[in-house]
């Protein structure tokens, strides 16, 4: 039988909750609105093209 020990033993202490970002999370919450707006950004640039040049014109 193995012994059952309390959660989350062998963990760090967690730190005490301060409302505020790390910059770690900063940097992450950039990137990710930085990927996004750039998908965006291309998604509208190709719904552009697509309706300005079309192979063999407009039918």
């Amino acid at each position: 039988m193995r012994p059952e020990g309390h959660k989350g033993q062998n963990r760090p202490p967690s730190l005490p909750f301060s409302g505020k970002k790390s910059y770690w999370e900063h940097q992450i919450d950039f990137r990710r609105h930085l990927l996004f707006r750039t998908a965006a950004t291309l998604v509208t640039v190709q719904a552009t093209i697509a309706g300005h040049y079309q192979p063999f014109g407009r039918i």
